[in-house]
């Protein structure tokens, strides 16, 4: 799983292995990230991931949890 993202001037890339993701949450919290919905990923890996201010990240969530069942 590769998650490129730009959030003003910074270029942030976060990669984790999609065998090792047993489970993915979204967490929103704030009314402007509410309201630009932006939230953070959260991934059971055996030791937990976050990756931050996530654009749309429900969807971003539910594509994770679709290709977990293909692989």
């Amino acid at each position: 799983l590769r998650l490129n993202r730009s959030l003003w001037f910074v270029d942030t890339m976060d990669e984790i292995v999609l065998v090792k993701i047993k489970m993915v949450e979204v967490k929103k919290s704030g009314i402007l990230r509410r309201l630009l919905n932006y939230g953070d990923l959260w991934f059971d890996t055996g030791g937990g991931q976050t990756i931050q201010f996530v654009h749309a990240p429900k969807a971003w969530a539910e594509e994770i949890e679709h290709n977990m069942k293909i692989v």
